[in-house]
Parts: C-alpha cells; structure tokens; sequence
C-alpha cells in the first residue's frame, strides 16, 4: 500500500516536473489548458488483472496515451507497451453526465442526498480537511463507464444536482 502511493506520489511529481520544464517560467496554464486527467480508480495492487480507470477531457478520440509510473527502485516507467489494448482515448462526451471537482469534495456538506437518492452514481467517502477526516459525497470512480444511462437517470442526477446543499454537483446533459 505503501509502495503504491510512493508509486502514484512519484507520478504526480513526474507529471508537474514534465509540464513546468516544457512550460518555461515565462508560461502559464491560465491561457490553453489542453488535455487535462484524473485517475479515478483508488489505490490498487499492481497486478497482470489491475484496471485503473482514467478520466480525462480535451484529449481526441483515438490519442495515444502514455502511463508512466515510479517502480519500486526508484526509476520512471512507461507501461503503455505491456497494455493490451494499447491506451486510448476514448470517443466519449468531454465531460462526465455528473461530477464533483476535487477542488469541491472539502465544501460538501453530507447532506446526503446524493448518495442516498441516486447511489448508483454517488458513494459516501472520507477525506483529510486541515488534519481532521471529513465525510463526504463523490461521484463513484468509473461509474458512468459501467452502468446504462437511461432518461430516468439523467432526470434524477440532474435532480440531485439541484438539490445538492453545497452546489457543487455539476450536472452535464449528455448528448
């Protein structure tokens, strides 16, 4: 477990080391964000079977992607070679039916109801705010690749997000 964070610590260090070097200091992210990700999957063992799933906007359909990792030594690897299949962008919508930025999970005021009208898409979790644990609402890592959506359930997650307490569901009409 341990390993693992150090793994995905070092991959976050790696990805800022990477963007800031080919930024320059005179540049900014402020202007063209570009493709942007988030791993959703929660911390996994490395394994031939593992899925990790990642979610990401702006790339284009098709786009190659490279993984990169820390292994246990200390040295940065790309694993996209021993992926079958290689990964890809998908040809999905941009942005997801529902989400919650990370940014947002810390305002949540566990009103409950997300994750009690439409557990399907919301599951209750905890997270450190200023060194206290907090329990909050988030959008199910991977779900909206694995469930049918149906208008039923853009009509109740478009719902939950405008009865959510802290405002901070958004809601993406899928198209």
């Amino acid at each position: 477990m341990k390993k693992f964070i150090g793994y995905i610590t070092a991959l976050i260090l790696i990805l800022g080391l990477t963007g800031s070097i080919i930024l320059g200091p005179g540049n900014s992210f402020a202007g063209d964000m570009g493709p942007t990700l988030m791993i959703a999957t929660p911390l996994v063992k490395m394994s031939k079977d593992s899925e990790v799933v990642i979610v990401g906007t702006g790339f284009k359909p098709g786009q190659e992607l490279s993984i990169l990792f820390t292994t246990a030594d200390g040295y940065p690897s790309d694993i996209g070679y021993a992926l079958k299949p290689e990964p890809k962008a998908d040809a999905g919508q941009d942005s997801p039916m529902v989400e919650i930025a990370d940014d947002d999970l810390a305002k949540c005021t566990n009103c409950k109801t997300c994750y009690q009208d439409l557990s399907e898409l919301f599951e209750k979790t905890k997270i450190m705010v200023d060194g206290e644990p907090k329990e909050v609402s988030r959008v199910i890592p991977g779900v909206l690749n694995k469930i049918e959506i149906t208008p039923e359930l853009i009509h109740r997650a478009s719902r939950v997000a405008d009865d959510c307490d802290a405002e901070i569901i958004r809601f993406h009409q899928p198209s």
